[in-house]
């Protein structure tokens, strides 16, 4: 049995009539053993819409929608901070649909996998990616991934940002 912090993101337009988001840590955490299969995500989802009409009553805007995320700790090892973090694998995809998209992966693995003086990373690089796919769907579709056409190297601008 392990249980997870989940936070919940509202949208809401702002002054400039951009969305914005306000994020909540949800008192009642995930728990990967309370039902088989789904956790009890019944009880997540009934607060996230509990949370929804409370803030509602608080606003004179409305809660456009609600994001749910759950923070779950990652492999353990420790951060590899000799990683460059601005330099990231954008991937072109295909969908089911016929659309095209993509995903990033920040700081690839260089030590392992080449690329050629254009910046495409290699086959074995691709060969990854298509793990990748089959565990995610399109985010701008929601359809899902049939094929990595091509990826490479892109260096991604900070623009005074701090890079987490």
């Amino acid at each position: 049995m392990a249980t997870f912090d989940v936070i919940v993101k509202v949208g809401f337009l702002d002054a400039a009539e951009r969305t914005s988001e306000v994020s909540y840590l949800l008192d009642t955490q995930f728990d990967d053993a309370a039902n088989a299969g789904a956790g009890n995500m019944a009880a997540i989802l009934a607060d996230v819409d509990s949370l929804d009409t409370a803030l509602n009553v608080l606003t004179m805007d409305h809660v456009d929608y609600e994001k749910v995320e759950i923070q779950v700790p990652g492999g353990g090892a420790a951060a590899n901070v000799a990683a460059n973090n601005q330099v990231t694998a954008f991937t072109r995809i295909l969908t089911t649909g016929g659309s095209q998209g993509y995903f990033e992966v920040p700081a690839w693995d260089d030590v392992v996998y080449d690329q050629d003086s254009n910046n495409l990373l290699s086959a074995a690089y691709n060969a990854a990616a298509s793990t990748v796919i089959g565990l995610i769907r399109d985010l701008p579709t929601g359809d899902t991934i049939s094929q990595v056409q091509w990826s490479q190297s892109r260096t991604r601008k900070s623009r005074g940002k701090q890079l987490s």
